[in-house]
């Protein structure tokens, strides 16, 4: 085979090789810090880390590593953990090669890409589908390779992932340059190359590394010369800015190749040159003998035949040694030639036959030609010398003809290459001017995106003073105007705390002058700690039930009775704890986990604010506590924020003499710990200060409470009158998330699009009016179980029948009450939820499918029966996913998770496994076989996963069934 289709795979090699010689120190090192660690989950990571560096190494060492990671995040329940170190062990095994180990790795990704989609962690769920789809590529199965590839580009778009979107692109372009399809291999290169140019900045970096070899890859599958060239020498150029050695010699054997092709010798020996030098001191004996064989090749063509033939030998020798077969062959063929060259054919037979053993049944019908032509040379030499001279004299008779030819042919060769090559000079300059053209519209883009910025910076900061600012006089005007029909003590207490949100930031601001002129000065009180805290802290348990959010309080015990006490400024304390634990909750996502760890040492109190939610970059941590400053490129936030509070909690911090530090990690947790000498000892006390300590926490998860309903409610209003629309819009925002359309059409469109919790519609409406939308979305599977208000101008009897008769749950005729509006609404999404809890218990407990005639009375209970049918008759198919369950539904993904929690509450994963688990409970009971048998026979592939998802669905294990 040539030189230039070996150069897709050198990157992984050359990383192998430069991660090998560096890891062995690294490791060092990290083992060495093992028991400095404090921390169980951060003990977890190096554990981890050790792993990684191992599996390039030793595999035995890195298996050992990753499973010791495991259990030890087992025992601590560090989910995160034991997820990623599963996805070493996954790679370990990749690595180790084999078919029993490369199926568990196809294993061990595919559970953790279900479990990640569960927890909506695409970023994850794509990492596990690179790794899988290279997994299966290495044992040849490219077209589910390539299916793996593809979802782990959908799942890192869905993550907002760019770096791992252009590194599965570039995987997908190798996949298909493998099977020779090169026009497609060509389009995934260069979108890979695109996607490396549009990376996040804290992997720019990494990206520029990508980016060289995805030139390189692109280069290897073009076809053409004159663009393939260009490719390498961009890659080239890239990896010289690198330093990367291993680069530099890949993209100099691939130019050397191309050149050899064109037949321009001396242009390919530097290269080839170049390519043996760093090969030589970098020790890549592969390498080595690569750049040998070909330069003895172009000394063949070139006629230096001595020169040939050492280097030929030499790197013959290194191929032999080493058990380079691929090598060996292209250079037994090339030391072939040699010999034929020389008028050796005995020795140059000799080493074709050895090609033809190398290559078995692949060798192509060119050598058999070769070798016959070769064959029948030599026996004529044997012959006797009359017959060999009169044969002689016929071929230099024909040979006289074919030169003859060969200059006629030559003269028009010569005219073709003229023409040609004006063509590709033509073409070449068009593409200088596209590229110039290309590069201009990326500098105005990058302009655009720095202005944006810019705005972004200062829309955000004025948008904390605009927001609680709207929220006041919206309602003072119509106060104003007298025509304000709303609930005033409502909307007194909306400007009430919107008031006050207002005076917060500005102290806040006015805080941070202080602070810088020197102004602020602290006003020290005894005071008792653990109370203080403790009620501060339990205010914010509110807003953790509000969010489903796990939040952990732990205080120090008390000591010979006495609790902790402190000299500190309580209003100035307050703010720095409410602060951290504010933003700890707004950035932790539903069934997340919060804490707050208390202790104490020495005069030192230690607090501790962790979650797990999104984290903060590596490279905006340093910057975290810059005034104004803003991490925006986030998936949970629920606003901007003034980027003044951390700022303001720093310096509160530091006026204590404290200090404060962050640690984070993406998508794992965060942590900010406070150090402050405030601690003093309760027998240091007055009786006055030891009998009422104040406690001044305020209660902040009340500034933030709303309707029960308003977290999950979407509430579609469609209505063709805009100031109507808008009315409704304003009264049902502070309880629910609000969507309008302008006419029937449109609504229909919006509900089948996102799926709202209900409807209000009015009946008159231009294109399709309320009556034609409700019956339309009534008789459609993806919406019929949406309540649905109809508002009409006609309050008679028979209006109402007709929009009842087509499926509206409700009627309220114009001009109505907003709180009689309010009411409806919520007593229909209550009802709504009293069924979804009723489905949860009645469709769920069913032990078998049964027929719509039997018991599915409604729509809902229709859809769930039909969905449960699918599920067992798939009950024993591992690869029945929530892709598949939305296709047999013929629903998108969506559309199937909006309607699963309207009616059920549960996501469809969650449900597709509980009725797994029902039937497995069945089949445990009747004594259907082991916990192993019956959890592979249900498409679990992971027994120990299996087990604890039957112990949360029934409370114990499989085993006591």
């Amino acid at each position: 085979m040539k030189w230039s289709t070996k150069c897709l795979t050198l990157f992984g090699i050359f990383c192998y090789t430069a991660i090998l010689g560096q890891s062995s120190s690294r490791i060092d090192s990290l083992i060495a810090t093992l028991d400095t660690i404090s921390v169980d989950t951060q003990q977890v990571d190096r554990l981890i880390d050790i792993a990684a560096l191992y599996r390039y190494k030793q595999f035995d060492k890195a298996n050992e590593y990753a499973q010791l990671a495991y259990h030890f995040a087992d025992s601590i329940q560090f989910e995160s953990g034991k997820s990623r170190s599963l996805f070493q062990l996954a790679v370990i095994y990749r690595k180790q090669g084999g078919e029993d180990q490369l199926e568990k790795a196809i294993k061990i990704h595919r559970t953790l890409i279900e479990e990640a989609r569960e927890k909506d962690n695409y970023r994850f769920a794509g990492i596990n589908g690179n790794s899988l789809g290279n997994t299966l590529e290495s044992i040849g199965e490219y077209r589910d390779a390539v299916k793996a590839f593809h979802t782990a580009k959908d799942d890192f778009d869905e993550a907002g992932y760019r770096y791992g979107k252009a590194m599965v692109l570039n995987n997908i372009g190798i996949a298909f340059k493998s099977r020779k399809n090169y026009e497609t291999a060509s389009d995934y290169f260069q979108k890979a190359i695109l996607a490396y140019q549009d990376v996040e900045d804290h992997k720019k970096e990494d990206a520029k590394n990508g980016l060289a070899w995805a030139y390189m890859n692109l280069g290897n599958v073009t076809e053409v010369d004159s663009l393939a060239i260009p490719h390498f020498e961009q890659s080239l150029k890239l990896h010289q800015e690198n330093e990367n050695d291993y680069g530099i010699l890949s993209v100099n054997i691939c130019l050397g190749a191309k050149y050899i092709d064109q037949e321009r010798y001396e242009i390919a020996l530097p290269h080839y040159t170049y390519a043996l030098s760093i090969a030589e001191e970098v020790k890549s004996t592969e390498r080595i003998a690569i750049a040998k064989s070909s330069i003895g090749k172009i000394y063949l063509k070139t006629g230096d035949l001595n020169k040939a033939y050492n280097f030929t030998r030499e790197a013959l020798q290194i191929c032999v040694v080493s058990g380079y077969k691929e090598e060996e062959e292209e250079t037994r063929r090339n030391l072939a030639m040699i010999y034929s060259e020389m008028g050796q054919y005995k020795a140059s037979n000799k080493e074709f036959q050895k090609v033809i053993h190398l290559r078995d049944s692949l060798y192509s019908d060119e050598d058999s030609k070769i070798i016959n032509e070769l064959e029948a040379e030599y026996e004529v030499k044997e012959k006797e010398a009359a017959l060999a001279a009169k044969e002689l004299e016929i071929a230099k008779e024909k040979g006289l003809r074919a030169r003859q030819l060969l200059i006629a042919a030559g003269i028009i060769i010569i005219a073709l290459l003229v023409f040609f090559a004006y063509a590709n000079r033509m073409r070449k300059k068009r593409e200088e001017d596209q590229l110039a053209l290309a590069l201009e519209e990326q500098k105005t883009l990058q302009l655009k995106e720095l202005d944006d910025i810019k705005s972004n910076f200062f829309a955000n900061i004025a948008h904390e003073f605009r927001t609680p600012l709207t929220l006041i006089l919206s309602p003072l005007r119509e106060m104003a105007q007298g025509v304000f029909k709303g609930n005033q003590h409502f909307y007194f207490g909306l400007m009430k705390r919107n008031a006050e949100r207002l005076l917060n930031l500005v102290n806040q601001l006015l805080d941070l002058s202080k602070l810088e002129s020197g102004k602020m000065q602290l006003n020290l009180e005894k005071q008792e700690l653990g109370k203080f805290i403790k009620n501060l802290a339990h205010s914010f348990q509110s807003l953790a039930d509000r969010k489903e959010i796990q939040y952990r309080i732990f205080l120090p015990n008390s000591k010979d009775g006495q609790d902790l006490w402190g000299q500190f400024d309580g209003d100035k304390l307050e703010k720095v704890i409410t602060n951290l634990l504010s933003n700890a909750f707004k950035f932790t996502p539903e069934e997340g986990m919060v804490s707050l760890k208390v202790s104490a040492q020495d005069q030192d109190l230690h607090l501790e604010v962790i979650d797990n939610g999104l984290g903060i970059p590596k490279e905006k941590i340093g910057n975290i506590f810059d005034r104004f400053y803003q991490v925006t490129d986030t998936e949970y936030r629920t606003d901007e924020g003034s980027g003044i509070g951390l700022a303001l909690t720093k310096e509160l911090v530091e006026l204590h003499g404290g200090t404060i530090t962050v640690e984070s990690e993406e998508k794992a947790f965060t942590s900010f710990k406070v150090v402050l000498p405030i601690l003093v000892q309760a027998t240091d006390l007055s009786p006055s200060e030891t009998l009422s300590p104040k406690i001044t926490a305020s209660t902040p998860a009340k500034e933030e409470k709303t309707n029960g309903l308003a977290d999950a409610s979407i509430v579609l209003v469609v209505e063709d009158n805009e100031d109507l629309r808008e009315y409704i819009q304003e009264r049902l925002q502070p309880s629910f998330k609000v969507e309008t359309a302008e006419n029937g059409r449109v609504g229909m469109d919006k509900a089948k699009a996102m799926i709202p919790d209900l409807i209000i519609s009015d009946v008159m409406m231009p294109e399709m009016n309320g009556i034609e939308m409700c019956e339309a979305l009534k008789q459609d599977i993806q919406t019929n179980h949406i309540p649905i208000i109809m508002l009409t101008a006609k309050g008679e009897m028979e209006d109402k029948l007709a929009g009842l008769e087509k499926g509206a749950d409700d009627y309220l005729s114009k001009p109505f009450d907003a709180r009689e509006l309010e009411i409806r609404i919520k007593n229909l999404v209550e009802q709504r939820t009293r069924l979804r809890e009723k489905f949860s218990q009645t469709i769920l407990n069913t032990q078998s499918s049964v027929s719509s005639s039997e018991k599915a009375i409604s729509p809902g209970e229709r859809f769930l029966q039909r969905m449960i049918t699918v599920i067992e008759a798939n009950m024993e198919d591992e690869q029945f996913n929530v892709e598949r369950m939305a296709s047999a539904m013929h629903l998108s993904r969506y559309q199937l998770h909006r309607k699963m929690k309207a009616l059920t509450g549960k996501s469809i994963s969650v449900f597709i496994r509980t009725i797994r688990l029902k039937h497995a409970h069945r089949l445990l009971e009747m004594k259907k076989g082991n916990v192993s048998e019956i959890a592979f026979q249900l498409g679990f592939n992971s027994v120990a996963y299996f087990s604890k998802c039957f112990t949360e669905e029934f409370g114990y294990s499989p085993s006591k069934v």
